[in-house]
């Protein structure tokens, strides 16, 4: 019996998702917009071990229908009692332990003007499928932090006249790593790191280096991705080296962690393979030292340290026009992917310094990209319009 999954993504990242989970060699793998769907014969831990999407649901049924007015909310819940949600919680039990007693909660996402709000359709449906899931409803409402903690999340994502109510398969979603638990303001969304990751598919044996290291986000998901490279993280914040050390020892991976300005790369010329970054956008972090006027001087160091077949990704705030700058520079530009974070446009750039031959995106995520550009979800040169436009969902 086939089972069907979704997986939520950022926004603009979908075909890089797409390819990783059909590298688990799963079926029927399509993008949508901020998701990808997947069918699977069953349940195994290498779901819950995705590194690109930001969640992962048991899909459990659709209706159409959603009206924008209130009255809609009871007939919606009521609905949605109509399918087997015990069979649902069966599929997650084989994949996790769940107690006898239990708790759940709904979250739901509501995009496009309505008259009620997501609470509204978060405790109408817990109170009606309470009894099926044989848990106590857990509300949202008020402070979260006072809220106990939930053994099962019901999923409800509302988009036009349709509704898909989904079941949560991991105890947390999947961008809420276990090891990160040391972090400060301007932390990288560990999904994005790992998007990023994949994007330059390191090799056993490459040396692989975040000058811009922060909480260690990026190291850490690379040294995941390609256990075989040669991972180093750097940040001029002494406090938060020491993040990304701590970080780094509970996600169980070998990264050499330092404290350095990235102005000034300790590493001999044409000797690095990867260089990884999230360099400070300006808003929740400013650039200091040898950078504090820009980073010229980095892109500088960038060019002399990378090797023959060296190349470059960093994630950027769209405002800090990283593209021209590297253009003008004479760098071969890959990609530009635009994606939103934190509310904010940013890029995804992947390039190549001038003299090295550029790069070609791995074949998989090459596949999925050009599937993403037939389907409008990205355009040939990485910005969407519904990014630009600003329109977000409620998450």
């Amino acid at each position: 019996m086939s089972i069907k999954l979704i997986a939520r993504t950022v926004r603009g990242v979908e075909y890089i998702v797409a390819d990783e989970i059909e590298s688990l060699g799963l079926a029927t793998v399509t993008q949508h917009p901020r998701e990808v769907t997947f069918q699977a014969g069953k349940v195994v831990p290498a779901l819950a071990a995705l590194q690109t999407p930001d969640d992962l649901f048991l899909s459990v049924g659709d209706v159409t229908g959603v009206g924008h007015w209130k009255d809609v909310v009871p007939w919606l819940a009521q609905y949605a009692r109509r399918w087997d949600w015990g069979d649902a919680v069966n599929v997650v039990g084989r994949l996790r332990k769940l107690p006898e007693r239990r708790r759940f909660d709904v979250v739901a996402s509501l995009l496009g003007r309505r008259n009620y709000s997501r609470f509204d359709v978060e405790d109408e449906v817990g109170s009606a499928l309470s009894d099926m899931l044989s848990s106590r409803y857990v509300s949202r409402r008020g402070d979260a932090h006072d809220m106990p903690q939930v053994d099962l999340t019901v999923r409800v994502f509302i988009n036009g006249d349709r509704a898909t109510f989904a079941l949560r398969l991991a105890d947390s979603p999947l961008h809420r790593r276990q090891y990160k638990q040391d972090a400060a303001p301007g932390t990288l969304h560990p999904p994005m790191a790992a998007a990023l990751g994949r994007l330059l598919a390191a090799k056993t044996g490459e040396t692989v280096v975040d000058s811009f290291c922060g909480d260690g986000t990026i190291p850490i998901e690379i040294g995941r991705l390609s256990p075989g490279a040669v991972v180093h993280g750097s940040d001029r914040d002494p406090a938060r080296v020491r993040n990304a050390i701590a970080n780094a020892k509970r996600a169980g991976v070998a990264v050499d962690m330092t404290t350095a300005d990235a102005g000034e790369l300790g590493f001999a010329d044409g000797t690095v393979d990867l260089v990884v970054t999230n360099p400070p956008w300006n808003i929740a972090v400013d650039a200091t030292g040898l950078l504090a006027g820009g980073l010229g001087r980095f892109w500088a160091e960038v060019e002399r340290v990378l090797s023959p077949t060296g190349r470059m990704g960093v994630i950027m705030d769209a405002d800090l026009d990283a593209v021209n700058q590297l253009r003008r520079r004479g760098f071969a530009i890959t990609l530009v992917q635009s994606v939103r974070l934190a509310g904010r446009l940013s890029e995804i750039i992947v390039c190549t310094p001038p003299g090295r031959p550029s790069w070609k995106l791995p074949d998989g995520i090459a596949v999925r990209r050009q599937e993403a550009l037939k389907l409008g979800l990205v355009t040939a040169t990485g910005f969407d319009s519904k990014a630009q436009s600003g329109q977000a969902e409620a998450r």
